[in-house]
């Protein structure tokens, strides 16, 4: 049976496109063969469940990992999804074949164009989209596809996509726009200070070039992520109120500004928007830890790490999430393997871990980690401090966990929210600390 340019044989189990048969495991074609027998239409996950577990309980968090691979999958076709009805189940959407073309009614009618994006279920309004044509518009769905998930073999993919879209359409602001994010994004990720200082000139290069081609939700959300203007963001969000990474965006500069709440509620939004993407999972676990909903934030990292489970970021949120929810054993299960990772969090994940030691009065090694930490870098401590502040708590040394808070970087502004917002840090006495 034909799913949009796919092949797929429901009795092999087997996957193709243009003749080649993707690799795609056949526990989720399984889950593909239940939805395509109903396209269009909502099937209930008890159903899935009956269908493709028919032999005992399987957790729910298996079938959206399924779901997730076919999403992959299904990339290449945007216009093939597989969206989810929350609390019911989901829907197979396949394109509707038309009988003729009508683009010029589109035209003349000034309508704009509804992007698809293959894997997050969003419609996301593109005021200038209609501009790009058939071929540069493939090139930008795929481009904000790729973007979406973030990792770093995606934001290649998202470049090459996101500049043949300008090649192809040099007068309209959307490819200018995207490219303009990504280029935060990749700023964001890179070690470099040379190389970062050279993708956050691009992408001002780029929203400049955007907005001198039209207002466009990303320029207005490039320049907001720079600038921290919170008219910026309310207005990209007006302009494109279903797309998850503007809402995904718009919610860490709330957390940052102080409002775990409202970012919590916004990250739930983009979580919604886009069940696939594990960033704005993640960012709505952060924020729920900080707002101290940690059932939604245990959920919502739980689901981010099915996705991504390299994340140490993730794994070191869900440590603190289960260290509040009084779970010590799982809490140190967690911070240990983000400390196995060894990325950027580690350090703060060892301290974290030594809090857990402090508290269960093994205190010889939860000092020994605090001495190895050490002074903080010429920058100042970032996330750390907290955890150090928070171990000095547990050792009954408040004052030691104030001077600690004195040496904290405020150029990362998580850490002001975390200094107020953290569970271990509740009975400090002095916990605000001065915002730029």
């Amino acid at each position: 049976m034909r799913i949009g340019s796919y092949d797929f044989d429901p009795a092999a189990l087997t996957l193709a496109r243009e003749g080649a048969r993707l690799d795609v495991p056949a526990r989720a074609l399984e889950v593909l063969r239940v939805l395509a027998e109903s396209p269009n239409q909502v099937v209930d996950k008890r159903d899935i469940f009956a269908r493709v577990w028919p032999d005992g309980f399987v957790e729910e968090n298996n079938l959206w990992q399924q779901v997730h691979l076919l999403r992959k999958a299904l990339a290449g076709d945007p216009r093939v999804q597989i969206a989810n009805v929350p609390r019911r189940g989901y829907r197979l959407v396949l394109p509707v074949e038309r009988t003729r073309v009508r683009d010029e009614i589109y035209v003349v009618a000034g309508l704009v164009l509804l992007v698809l994006i293959a894997s997050a279920a969003q419609w996301i309004l593109r005021p200038h989209s209609a501009e790009l044509g058939e071929a540069a518009t493939a090139q930008y769905q795929r481009g904000l596809y790729h973007l979406a998930r973030r990792q770093p073999s995606d934001l290649a993919q998202a470049r090459a996509y996101l500049d043949s879209t300008i090649a192809e359409a040099p007068d309209a602001p959307d490819g200018y726009a995207a490219r303009a994010v990504l280029d935060i994004v990749q700023a964001q990720r890179e070690l470099q200070p040379v190389e970062a200082q050279r993708l956050y000139d691009a992408g001002r290069d780029d929203e400049n070039a955007a907005f001198a081609r039209g207002e466009h939700p990303y320029a207005l959300l490039a320049r907001a992520s720079r600038t921290k203007s919170r008219a910026d963001f309310e207005r990209a969000m007006a302009l494109a109120p279903n797309d998850a990474t503007i809402a995904a965006w718009y919610g860490f500069f709330e957390l940052a500004s102080g409002d775990p709440a409202k970012a919590e509620r916004l990250e739930k939004r983009a979580s919604k928007l886009d069940p696939s993407a594990p960033v704005p999972l993640k960012l709505l676990g952060i924020a729920a830890y900080y707002a101290h909903d940690y059932a939604t934030a245990g959920s919502a990292l739980r689901d981010e790490l099915a996705v991504y489970s390299a994340d140490d970021e993730g794994w070191y949120y869900r440590g603190l999430v289960e260290q509040a929810r009084l779970r010590p054993d799982a809490a140190r299960a967690d911070l240990t393997h983000a400390i196995s990772l060894h990325g950027g969090i580690a350090t703060a994940a060892v301290l974290a871990r030594a809090y857990l030691d402090a508290t269960a009065g093994r205190v010889a090694p939860a000092k020994a980690a605090l001495a190895a930490a050490g002074a903080p870098p010429s920058g100042g401590y970032g996330r750390e401090a907290v955890d150090v502040a928070a171990l000095w708590m547990a050792f009954g040394r408040p004052d030691d966990a104030v001077s600690a808070l004195e040496h904290l970087d405020r150029a990362d502004t998580l850490v002001t929210v975390a200094v107020e917002a953290d569970p271990r840090l509740a009975s400090l006495p002095f916990r605000r600390v001065q915002r730029n």
